[in-house]
């Protein structure tokens, strides 16, 4: 049971990085996609 839980956990924590890396990689295109679109002239949004 033990080793069980332990496996458990191990599990949680790989989950927990991978959706650290991808919360990270969200963040760094939204930057990007937020710069290119303020060099672009971009209006989307703004009346």
């Amino acid at each position: 049971m033990e080793a069980l839980l332990i496996e458990m956990r191990h599990e949680q924590d790989v989950k927990l990085k991978r959706i650290a890396s991808l919360e990270q990689q969200v963040a760094e295109l939204t930057a990007h996609v937020r710069a290119t679109a303020n060099r672009h002239g971009s209006t989307r949004g703004k009346r």
